[in-house]
């Protein structure tokens, strides 16, 4: 029985977290440095579901690019994460470093706004004049709706109002 002797892959780059629900991790990477002498066919995700020793498989779908959004995770769980390269010639490289220990849960940031520093200091209009209010910013997580208002009510884009 012959066997054909493949070069290895480099393991990925170790991934990167960049948003985390409580459903679900995203995780960003580099590819390896090396492809074995064979173009890249795709990523494999393992998950581990702590304090479990075990590696599980945790994309269904073939993975072409540096980045995958982990699904279906539990809330409140603890997880690592790593990922494998594979090749044409059908080799899987060694896994990559693991993330740090990752908590399911929503990430909560209250809301702040950026408004031009000479509106708040109070501003004195004519009748009929235009006034522009600029929010250089609005943050928080998850991300917040706005509304312009005055005395209660609402501002509704119209002839005279415009939000952009």
């Amino acid at each position: 029985e012959s066997a054909v002797a493949l070069d290895p892959i480099d393991p990925p780059g170790k991934p990167e977290v960049i948003n985390v629900t409580r459903n679900s991790v995203t995780l960003i990477w580099t590819e390896p440095k090396y492809d074995g002498g064979h173009k890249l066919t795709g990523y494999i995700i393992e998950k581990r579901d702590l304090p479990s020793k075990a590696w599980m498989k945790a994309n269904h779908i073939n993975v072409q690019e540096c980045a995958f959004t982990v699904t279906d995770l539990t809330e409140g769980c603890k997880y690592e994460f790593r990922i494998k390269a594979k090749n044409t010639a059908g080799a899987i490289s060694p896994p990559s470093e693991t993330t740090d220990t990752i908590v399911c849960k929503d990430e909560y940031e209250a809301p702040s706004i950026v408004i031009d520093s000479t509106v708040k200091e109070g501003l004195t209009v004519k009748a009929g004049d235009t006034i522009v209010i600029t929010a250089t910013s609005i943050l928080g997580k998850p991300p917040p709706t706005s509304v312009w208002s005055k005395g209660g009510k609402d501002f509704k884009p119209s002839d005279i109002v415009q939000i952009e």
